[in-house]
């Protein structure tokens, strides 16, 4: 007959568990950073040929059992083009866009190329096309919401179980001494 033995030493295993709920948190926090990049990352590709540069911020917070994270921007016109305006928006209404000064004329291309797609994380090539429009004002329709921020989260929380796996992979943060 043959038989092997195998001796464990509990305190070494009881030091690496207690080492490693020590370090837990900060990994956690570690794999959520990790994941929000990667959300900042698809926000700037969904702003990269807008001619309006947008900052986001990124922000990760450990608050005693609790890791809060934050990806947003304070940019107004990133606002707008993901919300919407004017029939899409708040009012649902037509607004009015009219000359700075007094007597003078709005100067705009009759058409447009919009540079974002709804429920798409990219930009694309866009702009003003087409004949030169002279006009004392004109009721714009508004723009259609993007929803960017909406559809970048709904594609980032299926990569969040592989943030978190890598940063909370036991092999990464435990060390056992022989």
């Amino acid at each position: 007959m043959s038989f092997f033995t195998v001796t464990h030493n509990l305190d070494k295993a009881a030091r690496a568990i207690q080492q490693a709920a020590r370090r837990f948190p900060k990994s956690l926090a570690e794999g959520i950073a990790a994941w929000q990049r990667e959300i900042e990352r698809d926000l700037e590709s969904s702003t990269q040929t807008w001619k309006h540069d947008v900052t986001f911020h990124v922000k990760t917070l450990v608050q005693g059992s609790h890791v809060i994270g934050t990806v947003g921007t304070y940019d107004r016109v990133f606002g707008f083009v993901d919300e919407g305006t004017g029939l899409w928006g708040p009012k649902r209404a037509k607004y009015p866009i009219r000359p700075k000064r007094p007597g003078g004329v709005l100067v705009f291309q009759a058409g447009y190329r919009a540079k974002t797609i709804p429920g798409r994380i990219r930009s694309v090539s866009g702009g003003s096309f087409g004949e030169t429009v002279y006009s004392r004002g004109v009721m714009h329709p508004g723009i259609q919401p993007r929803h960017i921020l909406a559809t970048v989260l709904d594609v980032a929380k299926h990569k969040l179980p592989r943030f978190l796996s890598k940063h909370l992979n036991p092999r990464a943060w435990v060390r056992v001494r022989k």
